[in-house]
């Protein structure tokens, strides 16, 4: 592929015989990329693009709001990417994949329960479940419709982790509660909307 008009919407179909991608399909208004039946190098699943085994991500169809992920991937590093352009409301995951976990329609690790991925595009309040251990902290980047966040008790945080909420544009209010966190790092870029902040007396630092 040699170039791939950006303004392109709706479906593309990538012919037998593609063997490299143009860069400037990972800027896309796709909702649904699919490969023919005789291409041996790339795959694709629910409109999805992976590798011929399907475990690595080449790409993803931008303007597709729900995402589910195949019971052989193993890394979302991709999603991380595009967080800032995504049009992401939510993340189902194969009941058949060991590395993920889904709920209400964000992304956590089976391992260690921390809380990977918020799709960018999910809208309104969110409550960090109580099962969860940890948070990654890019999870909230570009969460550009969260309004307001609670961190539930149970959440620990890693040794010098810095919660990112970049370009949460309409995040009003944060709210962290009294549990086992006793310090807590978090940056703010470009949350023009933030008022209130409330922590509990456990919190240190």
């Amino acid at each position: 592929m040699l170039f791939y008009p950006i303004g392109k919407k709706g479906g593309l179909t990538l012919p037998d015989n593609l063997r490299k991608l143009n860069y400037q399909l990972k800027t896309n208004k796709l909702t649904s990329i699919q490969v023919t039946a005789n291409n041996s190098k790339f795959t694709s699943v629910d409109g999805v693009l992976y590798d011929n085994r399907t475990r690595k991500m080449l790409c993803y169809p931008l303007y597709k709001g729900t995402y589910r992920i195949p019971k052989s991937v193993n890394d979302v590093n991709y999603l991380y990417q595009i967080q800032d352009i995504v049009k992401l409301k939510s993340i189902q995951v194969s009941g058949k994949n060991n590395k993920f976990y889904a709920k209400d329609g964000v992304l956590f690790s089976n391992s260690n329960d921390t809380l990977l991925y918020y799709p960018p595009q999910k809208a309104g309040a969110y409550v960090v479940p109580e099962s969860t251990a940890y948070i990654d902290p890019d999870a909230f980047n570009y969460a550009k419709k969260l309004t307001k966040l609670t961190i539930s008790k149970n959440v620990s945080r890693h040794a010098y982790t810095t919660y990112s909420f970049e370009n949460c544009s309409n995040l009003q209010e944060i709210v962290v509660k009294q549990g086992k966190l006793n310090s807590i790092n978090m940056s703010f870029w470009y949350c023009d909307k933030l008022k209130k902040i409330t922590l509990p007396s456990s919190i240190m630092t």
